[in-house]
């Protein structure tokens, strides 16, 4: 009898302590002793399980970083050579308003995590081919402006109306080769919504820079320039 009552009084005791587990975080937390019962996460548990939901960025391949890096340092090079700096003897500021925008439609491309894209090989195709354009014009350009290389519209002392090498092609390729870039660069870093953005402010500031500079030649050079004007275009080919 003495021990029946004995086991009824350390059955009738207080249930043991739930057994205790580590959280990773140096506490012990209690593991419920139901199991419809369940425990709230802390802040930090919260925050931890934010984080490893998350979707990871991957890097863009290193070879389109490359072809991206040669392409732009290809085309610039060539504008690295000096500059006409001597006064001017027409010239409109009005072409920096359109440079600016030029300036903005570049910078939109790379937007929106653009060094996590993985472009397609064709895109990458087309990007090495504008690239090449780009490049070509740069190049050929400079060489054919030779001293009339200027940062903004202008007419120089002795200014001569140049229509050989690529300006037999088009009246500004220096705008074209800008215009390849953008569309090199786009083509793999750029979302297509962002692109097409950007490419319409492109295209805004290079027609504003066409205009000032086309008036100030027209001005200088009259018939012979009106003539040029009619028979080729003006960065687009067979487009006037």
């Amino acid at each position: 009898m003495r021990n029946v009552v004995r086991l009824m009084v350390i059955s009738s005791a207080a249930p043991p302590r739930a057994a205790e587990v580590s959280d990773g975080f140096g506490r012990m937390p209690p593991v419920a002793s139901k199991p419809w019962q369940q425990l709230k996460p802390t802040r930090r548990e919260s925050a931890l399980q934010a984080r490893l939901k998350r979707p990871t960025i991957k890097a863009m391949p290193v070879y389109v970083c490359a072809i991206l890096a040669l392409g732009w340092a290809l085309w610039f090079a060539p504008f690295l050579r000096k500059w006409n700096q001597r006064a001017a003897k027409k010239s409109d500021s009005r072409s920096r308003w359109g440079m600016l925008l030029e300036f903005i439609a570049y910078a939109l491309l790379w937007m929106r995590h653009s060094w996590s894209y993985h472009p397609a090989l064709w895109r990458i195709f087309v990007s090495v081919a504008l690239f090449a354009v780009g490049a070509l014009l740069s190049w050929a350009a400079t060489n054919a402006l030779g001293i009339h290389l200027r940062f903004e519209a202008a007419i120089s002392d002795g200014h001569k109306l140049i229509r050989t090498g690529p300006y037999a092609l088009v009246r500004h390729p220096i705008y074209a080769s800008m215009l390849a870039v953008l569309l090199a660069t786009g083509i793999v870093v750029t979302p297509w919504r962002l692109f097409v953005v950007a490419l319409v402010v492109f295209l805004i500031g290079t027609e504003i820079r066409v205009q000032t500079e086309d008036n100030l030649l027209a001005n200088h050079f009259g018939s012979e320039f009106s003539e040029y004007r009619k028979s080729v275009p003006a960065y687009i080919p067979l487009v006037r």
